[in-house]
């Protein structure tokens, strides 16, 4: 089983509703023996929060008095008698139904669709990233926590880029499950990258767009920068690693087709790295984080470990970056041995001169999935996930 799909099944779900565009009026006029009821109902569709109301009125017209009940998929809601009915402040993804009035006089009665409430769940697996910053690699290392503004749904797989005009660009994967694991089944089978922004040194991001979306399950999008200039977005599916390429330089739009091939079929969860005329990408495989060159960017052959797990311990999410002045660093992550959830996840950064040996610097603390950053203002940052 992949490490990584694993992992996510511990994460808990929270639900939420988001607020939809509501539709407009609809009315019926029906002839009874005194005369005509019209109904005119407002709103017909509408979406809520949890724990925030929907109102729902009418305005009819007939034979006075005029009585009103309010259905619910059929059933009475009692008590609401009155030409207006507002939901308990108790709205869930359960909530959705069909609401109906029904408007009576004297000489009968008329029944109306009123509104239909609906009730779009999405995740909230990350809403905030768990965030180590340094000014130096061999620490102090401090925490804090972001808040990515703007997207539509859960968010994991933090991968953060360091663009020319020094912003900050994030892809993640936005997903739309409600629980259990956040890379399952998505809805219309749509896998989502996603990429935020940064202009603060990569203090607050706002959601940019969807860059790519996939037609079967895909996780963990990691950036690359060509020797052309281009980005090529790796991602991960199962075993394998496969990716899209752009010409646009500012990484937020992507063709609508992937690239030709496979970049690796030995391992998935990539991140990867330029070091001089030569591409490494790094993949998870059988514990170890592992190495494939190339020379294009494109074709890649297996080349060794770069960082050995052992004693039992796993070892994935590789995110490394050129440190400069012939010094590569990694984020990874480490499950120990004998852990049995992502809440035992830690931290760890290890350094390079060549992008095949790896040494462990430190240990930072626990976290899942991390994205590693240098800032323009030479800021180290690692996004991570982070469980209570």
């Amino acid at each position: 089983m992949n490490h990584k799909i694993s992992v996510r099944r511990w994460i808990a779900p929270v639900l939420f509703l988001v607020i939809a565009s509501c539709g407009g009026g609809s009315s019926a006029t029906f002839r009874l023996a005194a005369g005509d009821i019209t109904i005119t109902s407002q709103p017909q569709n509408v979406t809520v929060n949890v724990g925030q109301v929907a109102a729902f009125s009418v305005t009819a017209s007939g034979s006075e008095p005029l009585a009103y009940q309010w259905r619910r998929n059929s059933s009475n809601i009692y008590g609401a008698t009155s030409s207006t009915y507002t939901t308990p402040p108790t709205v869930t993804g359960d909530n959705a139904a069909q609401f109906t009035v029904v408007v009576s006089n004297a000489t009968g009665s008329v029944t109306s669709n009123a509104a239909v409430l609906t009730a779009k769940t999405v995740s909230t697996f990350i809403s905030n990233f768990k965030v180590f910053q340094a000014t130096s690699a061999s620490g102090p290392w401090t925490t804090s926590t972001i808040n990515i503004s703007g997207a539509d749904a859960g968010l994991v797989d933090p991968a953060p880029f360091l663009m020319p005009d020094n912003s900050i660009l994030m892809y993640y994967l936005m997903s739309y499950v409600t629980n259990g694991d956040p890379a399952a089944s998505q809805p219309n089978n749509e896998w989502k990258f996603g990429v935020a922004k940064s202009t603060d040194d990569g203090v607050t991001f706002v959601h940019q767009r969807t860059v790519f979306t996939y037609t079967s399950s895909a996780t963990d999008p990691f950036p690359l920068r060509l020797a052309s200039g281009s980005i090529r977005l790796l991602s991960s599916h199962g075993s394998s690693v496969k990716s899209v390429t752009t010409s646009d330089q500012n990484g937020l739009v992507f063709p609508g087709s992937l690239d030709v091939g496979t970049r690796a079929t030995t391992g998935g969860v990539p991140g990867a790295l330029r070091v001089g005329n030569t591409y490494f990408l790094y993949v998870c495989s059988g514990g170890s984080i592992n190495y494939l060159t190339s020379s294009d960017g494109l074709n890649f052959a297996p080349g060794g470990t770069a960082i050995a797990a052992s004693g039992g311990d796993l070892l994935c999410d590789p995110s490394p970056i050129d440190d400069g002045g012939g010094r590569y660093l990694m984020a990874y992550k480490r499950l120990p041995a004998g852990a049995r959830s992502p809440v035992g996840d830690e931290v760890y950064i290890a350094t390079s001169t060549d992008g095949r040996t790896w040494t462990s610097l430190t240990r930072l603390g626990t976290g899942s999935v991390p994205g590693l950053v240098k800032t323009a203002n030479g800021v180290y940052r690692i996004f991570a996930i982070s469980f209570p």
